[in-house]
């Protein structure tokens, strides 16, 4: 067998990203992905910038990779999907006095988990006397539960409707 037979079928969903430390190599980080599942499953490695990128033969296994992590030259190396799988959420209509914690409370609950802080959005005001405004809108990085494209909900904060 060749040793690109198999990889047309390979997809950006097949790949994990990993930024170890700075004098470790592709072949050392691709070992540390083949301990955890199997050599044989790790089909293409390159760096990219500052970073690894790996594809394996499976997305089950790119699953278990970014859920464990892996060590490299004894430092503990967090293992990203190359496909992110959060969603950026627009939150409008938030006076600035509402606290962001109140908001994650909101969200979490049902609606998933945070990738990233929730982030005031700028008015994007052209007058440099102005660049400090910010927006009633807020965003935020998140993995919605139910898998969907959009979320579309409304809720109410200290008896004011958001």
């Amino acid at each position: 067998m060749s040793a690109g037979a198999g990889l047309e079928r390979l997809t950006r969903r097949h790949a994990i990203k990993m930024v170890p430390v700075s004098s470790c190599s592709v072949e050392e980080c691709s070992l540390a992905v083949g301990e955890l599942v199997g050599y044989s499953s790790v089909k293409s490695a390159s760096r990219m910038n500052s970073a690894v990128v790996i594809f394996l033969d499976s997305v089950d296994k790119v699953n278990r990779v970014v859920e464990s992590g892996v060590v490299i030259q004894g430092t503990f190396t967090p293992v990203l999907s190359l496909v992110n799988p959060a969603k950026k959420i627009i939150i409008s209509n938030v006076p600035p006095f509402i606290q962001n914690e109140v908001l994650e409370k909101e969200l979490a609950d049902d609606t998933g988990s945070f990738v990233s802080p929730i982030r005031l959005v700028p008015l994007s005001c052209k007058s440099p006397h102005l660049k400090h405004v910010v927006s009633f809108r807020r965003q935020v990085l998140m993995i919605l539960n139910n898998g969907e494209e959009e979320l579309n909900l409304a809720f109410q904060v200290q008896g004011g409707q958001l």
